[in-house]
């Protein structure tokens, strides 16, 4: 999850190079919460939705593609809101980032804590939550920016393991796991999706490695965001295939006991877990920089704001038995993304006028569909409001 902020350039400065950035900062945890709301909701709509959200996010990631190429200057998405939707759009997109950050590490502190539990053959998460949480916050506190660099190497590597789990699994794929819809569920997958899609904050750096490849920034926009919607597809096909109505929340714990091969399983767990943890620093980090440099803290006191909120959070979470990976994941994936989403689209439609250089690139503004988008995610922000206050139920 990229919402709002990159820290640190990559090496490469070719098209490839940068449809990497993208793809290896699309896919990251939120694939293993995919499979799970896909079998509660049926094969058949969670793949609609899966495609569905994917092509609105390959009209926001081109909108803001635009954006950055209208805009001289290097910004972060912070700066490009603040320009075009002044401090109101600033402030929802920071706002978005905040709720996104503090999401995403708990959800991965939950989940990371279960998948330590499986691989040290424990008894409860509870424990190596704490310990994960612990020795992230140290990482966060003193900074060691060789394991955040590190991400894109190790969630390749994740994803590499998720494919081979992938080609073992196919063989076991059911066809009668396969439900096609279950309406008790319908809004269940939306945030999920939707946060394994957001990886917006990547492209002003998708830009500063294609400096002399402007041109070609459309088309790795377009691939680097359809990969995922592959990857993602038939992930949920196999796992659901493989694992039906007992398919587990993070996918992996299920498919140990089809997948005879405990060294794949056991891998899956490790880079799952390097995963998330590369993750979590990354968005720590931005997250304690914003604080001190945007909000004049001072570094100690932005730490805390940083680790405390969530962990104090998830202590409660856990305490009043709400701990839930997917619950998590939707909430950050609904409000987070939907927040931003709308916001970007806002800004497109204003850049179109406001922009203040030619961009190598440009969407052909249709104003209904762009509306339509903003549409689609501030009602799935108010429905996933509505849900977390009690008002309605899923």
């Amino acid at each position: 999850m990229k919402l709002v902020f990159i820290k640190g350039k990559r090496k490469s400065k070719s098209p490839l190079g940068a449809i990497a950035t993208l793809i290896g900062t699309t896919i990251g945890a939120g694939i293993l919460g995919i499979p799970y709301v896909v079998a509660k909701s049926g094969l058949l709509y969670g793949l609609f939705l899966i495609i569905f959200i994917g092509v609105i996010i390959l009209f926001v990631n081109l909108f803001f593609g635009e954006i950055v190429l209208r805009t001289k200057g290097n910004h972060q998405v912070p700066g490009y809101a603040e320009k075009y939707t002044g401090k109101f759009g600033k402030f929802f997109i920071v706002l978005s980032f905040i709720i996104g950050v503090y999401g995403a590490v708990i959800a991965y502190t939950i989940k990371s804590g279960e998948f330590l539990m499986y691989v040290f053959n424990g008894s409860n998460s509870f424990p190596y939550s704490l310990a994960f949480f612990a020795v992230m916050s140290v990482v966060i506190y003193f900074g060691i920016r060789a394991v955040e660099h590190s991400e894109l190497v190790l969630v390749g590597s994740f994803i590499l393991v998720i494919l081979i789990v992938f080609f073992l699994g196919l063989k076991s794929v059911d066809l009668s796991n396969f439900d096609l819809v279950h309406p008790k569920y319908l809004f269940l997958p939306y945030g999920v999706i939707l946060f394994a899609f957001l990886a917006t904050g990547s492209i002003p750096e998708m830009k500063e490695q294609l400096t002399h490849y402007r041109k070609k920034i459309k088309n790795a926009i377009i691939l680097g965001t359809i990969v995922p919607i592959i990857v993602y597809l038939a992930f949920a096909i196999v796992v659901v295939g493989i694992t039906g109505k007992d398919t587990t929340t993070g996918a992996i714990e299920g498919l140990a006991n089809v997948i005879k091969n405990p060294t794949v399983i056991k891998g899956a767990f490790i880079f799952g877990i390097l995963a998330m943890a590369t993750s979590f620093i990354a968005l720590g980090r931005a997250l304690k920089e914003m604080y001190m440099f945007d909000f004049g803290f001072k570094k100690f006191h932005s730490y805390l704001f940083t680790v405390m909120i969530p962990a104090l959070l998830f202590l409660l979470l856990y305490f009043t038995g709400n701990s839930s990976f997917i619950n998590i994941l939707g909430i950050a994936g609904a409000i987070s993304g939907g927040i931003a989403g709308a916001i970007i689209v806002w800004m497109y439609i204003r850049a179109k006028r406001l922009g203040d250089r030619q961009p190598e690139f440009s969407i052909k503004l249709n104003k209904p569909f762009a509306w339509f988008i903003i549409l689609v995610f501030i009602i799935g922000v108010i429905l996933k409001l509505l849900e977390v206050f009690g008002v309605l139920r899923f």
